[in-house]
């Protein structure tokens, strides 16, 4: 802190290394006195006008990092995917996010989440219709700008509007410590996230593989083979890479990219801190289901009784099973502990600190030797040594 006409300033808010980028302070801040800057790593971060603060405190008293919000622990845990295919296509995995957001609107209520504004960035909107729904469908492996959504959630909220808020668990919970209470028509989703690289990041893999082109949408879910990048100028596919070919989708895989409390992320576990949590139901034993499900299935943890509360409203259209909370657990690594960080995320962070470039730097952090080994495993010689391991470990 500093001195300011006798008074204390705040400067930090919280320190960087811990800040998620939640915003909670920025959407507080009675005198807009906090503006967002980018630092070398391309987190986002809040920084304060010592001219416009008033030295309230508020920013300081919303931020989970200074007052951690309240978890609670799965009440119980769904396989679940929506019944019919047609209505699955666009989502990255179950299609939940989509149903609940379509049962919020036909009841004359809002939705928030993150969408891939024209130009390509990601920020979280408001969705009113259908139409504008869509654009909240399938993943995006960037961290959104949260922008004021929290102030336009209180106003809709005030208007007397059910709301659904769906974002990454800091987000939830910017928005629960922003609210300061507890709300009745407010429905909390919060995604199962491995972490989340600075969109600085994915612009400026933009730029060097796809320079001067206006982007208009992209997804990182969808295709054949699933988990690929593909980029649209609005007329054609302008960018189609399978995440073993991209430099930007290998250091989020492989856990180079992420913002640094991502590594040491409090929301990690079982106890969330959201109404529902949605997500891939990795580790699903497929065998031992009871009910007929194809394609891809989420996993669904109600944590509150008004998450099990929203599973219902939309469970005519869904096709579930429940299953013990362990089995989600074992299969999704970021519900038992935060990603680990990656060995190479020090030469990636040295490489940036020394003026290289972000591309250069994330193929020299990984990129590129997993770049050249899946590259070797699809020649004949490398797909004749996955048989031979393959009819070995029969045997073994």
């Amino acid at each position: 802190m500093i001195q300011h006409e006798n008074e204390t300033v705040i400067t930090e808010i919280c320190p960087a290394d811990d800040c998620t980028g939640c915003f909670a302070c920025k959407n507080i801040c009675p005198k807009d006195a906090i503006e967002t800057q980018t630092d070398m790593f391309g987190r986002t971060l809040p920084e304060i006008d010592p001219e416009k603060c008033i030295r309230c405190g508020a920013c300081q008293r919303v931020c989970p990092v200074q007052h951690p919000v309240t978890v609670e622990k799965p009440k119980q845990c769904f396989a679940a995917q929506r019944k019919s295919a047609e209505a699955r296509n666009g989502s990255a995995s179950g299609g939940i996010g989509a149903a609940l957001a379509e049962c919020i609107l036909a009841g004359g209520g809002v939705v928030y989440g993150a969408a891939v504004q024209p130009g390509g960035k990601v920020e979280h909107i408001r969705a009113d219709s259908l139409v504008s729904a869509q654009r909240l469908k399938n993943s995006k492996y960037v961290q959104s700008d949260i922008g004021l959504s929290y102030r336009s959630v209180r106003k809709d909220l005030k208007d007397g509007k059910t709301v659904l808020f769906t974002g990454t668990p800091c987000q939830i919970a910017g928005l629960r410590n922003y609210l300061g209470k507890d709300e009745a028509r407010l429905y909390c989703v919060d995604i199962v996230c491995h972490g989340v690289p600075p969109m600085r990041f994915l612009e400026a893999h933009f730029a060097s593989v796809i320079p001067d082109t206006k982007i208009t949408s992209y997804t990182f879910r969808g295709g054949s083979p699933d988990f690929r990048l593909t980029v649209s100028d609005g007329e054609r596919t302008v960018y189609d890479k399978f995440r073993r070919l991209d430099p930007y989708y290998i250091t989020f895989f492989n856990g180079t990219s992420y913002r640094e409390n991502c590594y040491h992320c409090v929301y990690a576990k079982p106890s969330r801190c959201s109404d529902l949590t949605i997500g891939d139901f990795w580790g699903l034993d497929r065998s031992s289901l009871q009910s007929e499900m194809q394609g891809n299935i989420s996993v669904v943890l109600p944590n509150t009784p008004r998450g099990a509360e929203l599973l219902k409203m939309v469970s005519g259209d869904l096709i579930s099973e429940e299953r013990e909370l362990e089995e989600a657990v074992n299969g999704n690594d970021q519900l038992r502990a935060p990603s680990e960080k990656s060995a190479w995320r020090d030469l990636f962070i040295r490489s940036l600190a020394n003026g290289e470039d972000i591309e250069k730097s994330m193929l020299a952090a990984g990129g590129q030797k997993d770049i050249d080994a899946y590259l070797a495993s699809q020649t004949f010689a490398g797909k004749a040594k996955r048989k031979v391991k393959k009819i070995l470990s029969r045997f073994m």
